[in-house]
């Protein structure tokens, strides 16, 4: 278990390191970049420090815009997918999503 949680964790860690150096070229290109940090609940600590993250990488770059959304009460994967068409529609640039039901969601 503590081996899939490492690998997890170290693939988690090569997206962000990957996302946040393509915004380092939306930043240099003058252009707004939105991140959408979708988790499983709006109360998740593991999505809301994912979120601060976001927001401090945004501090140091004014080109980059957080949001941070998810179920309000418990994981429901028709909250996530309303909620990730709905951002998806705003024309958001990356969405980081913790999913509920990967199954579900993918052809939603």
């Amino acid at each position: 278990m503590a081996l899939t949680f490492r690998k997890c964790f170290n693939s988690l860690a090569l997206f962000i390191t990957f996302l946040f150096s393509v915004l380092s070229f939306a930043v240099l290109a003058n252009k707004t970049f939105t991140i959408a940090v979708i988790g499983k609940t709006k109360n998740d600590s593991f999505d809301e420090q994912s979120f601060k993250g976001c927001l401090h990488f945004a501090e140091k770059n004014s080109n980059v815009k957080c949001i941070y959304d998810g179920a309000d009460y418990y994981q429901d994967v028709r909250t996530q997918s309303i909620i990730i068409n709905e951002l998806a529609n705003e024309n958001v640039d990356a969405f980081l999503i913790s999913t509920t039901d990967s199954e579900y969601l993918v052809p939603h």
